[in-house]
């Protein structure tokens, strides 16, 4: 997205409703305006979690009054709040607006050991390597290993959907995710990025 665009959707996105975090919004421009060539994957997976972590989490109770809502990158990144869901989404679209491929992330779907439901992104830069798992509940990446407290049931990115055995992944089950707000979320981002080009 050029920084124009991005602008201009914050400017659009604004409403007397929301609470507007402008300074963590041109954060997130200037982020994700770097050219490509300035950082290595590895770096920009660490920035982006880390810079995504600073936003305050919210339930989706206290937020919108429901209990499950996914919000689109613009909306979580104006109002500078949400809750794992959108932490996850966040970072993954902001980790492909600054050329990280697909095929590396893996949105994670999961259960804390108490049960809690759960999300967080998982990168795996080569097909055979520990996935690094970029959650908002700790501070830098993890290596999976390392989460004890988290078990994945299953992950999906644009294009697939995996039913997960510990952090392996067999044949994508299906083509893309059946889930509602999923959908939305991608008509969102889609439309968005027609009207950048």
């Amino acid at each position: 997205m050029t920084r124009i665009f991005c602008v201009l959707l914050f400017l659009a996105c604004q409403s007397a409703a929301a609470s507007v975090s402008s300074s963590y919004y041109l954060q997130w421009i200037d982020l994700i305006d770097q050219p490509s060539s300035q950082l290595s994957q590895q770096e920009k997976v660490l920035q982006v979690d880390q810079y995504i972590n600073t936003a305050a989490y919210r339930s989706d109770q206290q937020l919108f009054g429901v209990e499950d809502y996914w919000s689109d990158p613009a909306e979580f990144i104006r109002r500078g709040q949400g809750d794992c869901e959108d932490f996850a989404i966040a970072k993954f679209f902001t980790l492909l607006s600054m050329g990280v491929d697909e095929s590396k992330l893996q949105l994670v779907f999961g259960r804390l050991s108490d049960g809690t439901k759960h999300m967080l992104v998982a990168y795996q830069e080569q097909p055979d390597s520990e996935p690094m798992l970029l959650d908002n509940l700790t501070l830098v990446p993890t290596r999976a290993s390392l989460r004890q407290d988290f078990l994945p049931v299953y992950s999906f990115n644009r294009s697939e959907f995996w039913l997960k055995d510990g952090w392996n992944n067999g044949e994508p089950i299906a083509a893309r995710v059946n889930n509602p707000k999923w959908q939305r979320v991608l008509n969102v981002w889609n439309a968005e990025l027609l009207v950048s080009r």
